[in-house]
């Protein structure tokens, strides 16, 4: 499997308590009438100038396990390590959201208008990962009907700067995937651009093999520990599909 995929911006459209749940604002102070006025106006821009879009390619394990060791810089041990032997399916991906929402984030800032250039970002980067989990959900559902995935194992994806995968992981996985199919581009600090895309890998084993404490040495420097809740969604199935091919 290596395909481009469009996916519906509605499937992006993070939710008005979520976005402002992003910029802290405590669950007392959800229905203050500025607060979600600004949200919803976020929302409704994100709506307008964003074009998601992934990109996916399957990738074996031996060769990613060359690509994941990347430069070097990886933590001294990290979840993939104990994942990858465990794993059979493996896709390599990258989502972006296109260049017009960031412009438009960019624009607010420099008219300081800061709430809404900020609420603006938020919306963005939830629709950012929430892009990145349809692709999940697309490459969960094409292992289905290739019969190399069943309701056995888990799905999830892992990104270059996150759980000790360096981020000068992101060279290899950009000469091998080739983002900028989708317009996605790579500078001299692995940043991509535009800013709110997403890359990495999506791999299916066992469900124990994410069965993973949060207790290596990067987890302290986290600030979410997101992967819990991630881990937790693992057991919500079934899972829908929003994709046009």
């Amino acid at each position: 499997m290596s395909d481009v995929t469009t996916i519906e911006v509605s499937r992006t459209l993070a939710d008005v308590t979520l976005i402002l749940a992003a910029q802290g604002v405590p669950e007392s102070r959800m229905n203050d009438p500025r607060s979600r006025r600004l949200a919803e106006e976020a929302q409704a821009c994100y709506a307008r100038q964003s074009a998601p879009v992934g990109l996916v390619a399957d990738i074996a394990r031996e060769e990613f396990g060359l690509l994941y060791a990347g430069e070097g810089h990886n933590a001294a041990q990290t979840p993939l390590d104990v994942i990858i032997p465990q794993s059979h399916v493996f896709t390599l991906f990258a989502v972006t959201l296109g260049e017009a929402v960031g412009d438009e984030i960019s624009r607010l800032f420099r008219q300081n208008d800061f709430a809404g250039g900020a609420m603006l970002d938020a919306a963005a980067s939830l629709g950012a990962d929430l892009a990145a989990e349809e692709v999940e959900r697309h490459c969960e559902r094409q292992w289905r009907l290739s019969q190399r995935n069943d309701s056995g194992t888990a799905v999830m994806r892992f990104s270059p700067g996150y759980c000790g995968w360096h981020v000068s992981g992101q060279k290899k996985l950009f000469a091998r995937l080739h983002p900028e199919r989708i317009g996605i581009r790579l500078n001299e600090s692995c940043l991509m651009q535009p800013l709110k895309s997403v890359s990495g890998v999506i791999v299916a084993a066992p469900h124990s093999a994410f069965h993973i404490d949060d207790t290596y040495s990067f987890c302290a420097a986290c600030t979410t520990h997101s992967c819990r809740d991630r881990f937790a969604a693992l057991a919500l199935k079934p899972r829908t599909d929003g994709y046009r091919n």
